[in-house]
């Protein structure tokens, strides 16, 4: 079954294989550091990178996955959230896609993102606007050749629209408010680029994907598993993803006066 790793072309399925590529990913890596420990970044050439959590005496913390694209989406954070069962340097937003110019806390429709390097933006004050890269990793995808065949194949109400976004992490399945919310989301999107891409850690391939939907253009990565067909430019994916993102020329995040 496809994991956040393996979608990133990292097959990791014991606690012998995670161990392994921690002690891989830190041998070229950039530090971090935060109030609440370090953060050690690993990039990679096919655009995946894994952010190591440390903690003050160094002892690994957690280890998570990340993918830096061409995303772009204009967010206005609101709150910063954290959970139970997360690492003291795991942490995610409550954020408002393409917000109002007049209200940060409205726009396209309210979610939740993971941030990797979530405590590195503690000093900035909320609610605040500024650009996000958002990656969105796969758990179930599906292709459309064209918009035409998107439609087509939506047989039931509601029908949605091409580009639409559902952020199905602030929901329960029965309709109340999830506590804590969750980074998840389900959404239909047009491909603007598509890619097979090989991570040079482990010589595994995996799908790339520029994709345009409302409210804003995310990269999609995507396990090789989770396909019977190749993505094509000028389609359509459709899918439920996980939402991990960075905030994006972090000097210039603006406070907003609310």
């Amino acid at each position: 079954m496809p994991t956040h790793f393996s979608t990133l072309g990292l097959p990791v399925e014991s606690e012998e294989q995670f161990v392994d590529l921690a002690q891989q990913a830190a041998q070229d890596c950039e530090l971090y550091e935060s109030p609440h420990g370090r953060y050690l970044r690993c990039e990679t050439i096919c655009g995946a990178e894994l952010w190591l959590q440390l903690d003050d005496d160094d002892n690994l913390l957690g280890m998570n996955p990340y993918f830096a694209g061409k995303s772009r989406v204009r967010v206005a954070l609101t709150a910063r959230l954290t959970r139970p069962d997360g690492t003291p340097l795991d942490g995610a937003f409550h954020a408002w896609a393409d917000p109002s110019d007049d209200n940060p806390e409205l726009g396209a429709y309210p979610f939740v993102f993971d941030a990797p390097d979530f405590h590195i933006y503690d000093d900035v004050e909320l609610p605040a606007v500024c650009d996000a890269s958002v990656a969105a990793f796969a758990h179930e995808v599906e292709l459309f050749d064209s918009p035409e065949a998107y439609e087509a194949a939506q047989e039931t109400e509601p029908k949605f629209a091409v580009q639409s976004f559902i952020p199905s992490g602030l929901f329960t399945p029965e309709g109340a408010p999830a506590e804590p919310p969750l980074a998840t989301a389900l959404f239909s999107g047009i491909i603007r680029e598509a890619e097979v891409r090989t991570n040079e850690l482990s010589n595994k391939s995996f799908h790339w994907l520029l994709v345009e939907t409302h409210g804003g253009v995310y990269d999609v990565v995507i396990d090789p598993e989770l396909l019977t067909g190749e993505p094509r430019v000028g389609g359509v994916i459709s899918g439920a993803f996980w939402l991990t993102g960075r905030l994006l020329g972090e000097d210039e995040v603006s406070e907003e006066v609310g």
